[in-house]
């Protein structure tokens, strides 16, 4: 179980690192400052908070469900973006 939780972890940390500055280089591409103070849409709030609501507390195979549907887009977008 630590080993597994160690390894979620590492991944986790890595994920937002890369993600991080994929999403910084696509603000600068569109002029947007990423330290300005932005309201997300009410669809990218609720998502969130549901994606918060499953992984507080409950099973990591619950947290891991809710989450694959971004990885799946995360690669099609990739796919896509290397296709160009």
């Amino acid at each position: 179980h630590t080993h597994t939780h160690t390894h979620t972890h590492t991944h986790a940390h890595q994920t937002l690192k890369v993600e991080g500055s994929l999403h910084g280089a696509f603000l600068k591409d569109f002029g947007v400052d990423a330290n300005d103070s932005h309201q997300p849409s009410p669809a990218c709030f609720g998502y969130t908070n549901f994606l918060l609501a499953q992984v507080h507390g409950k099973s990591l195979p619950v947290a891991f469900a809710s989450i694959l549907p971004c990885y799946v887009i995360y690669n099609d977008v990739g796919k896509h973006i290397l296709g160009q």
